[in-house]
């Protein structure tokens, strides 16, 4: 099970942590690239790491506006539901 947590970002703005989103996202993207092209220059463990700050970043965004992890987590049932049946494959 994976456990959500909430940071103090009791310092940051709204507007820091969008920046923090735009460049976790950034960082994401250039590992999943280098990932692809030169899977001997990055592992699979840093890229996973990546995408979890990307996580990490938008949690902090929600939780900026008054939403935090347990209200997230409250709704995961739904977005299982909705992506139930939204298949992907486009054959």
């Amino acid at each position: 099970m994976i456990e959500l947590k909430n940071i103090n970002l009791d310092n940051i703005s709204i507007s820091e942590q969008i920046t923090k989103i735009e460049e976790e996202d950034n960082e994401f993207n250039m590992a999943l690239l280098e990932y692809g092209y030169h899977k001997n220059y990055i592992t699979q463990n840093h890229l996973i790491e990546e995408f979890w700050d990307t996580v990490q970043a938008r949690i902090g965004v929600l939780q900026k506006v008054g939403i935090d992890v347990n209200t997230i987590m409250e709704q995961y049932p739904k977005h299982l539901e909705k992506i139930r049946n939204r298949p992907r494959d486009k054959r």
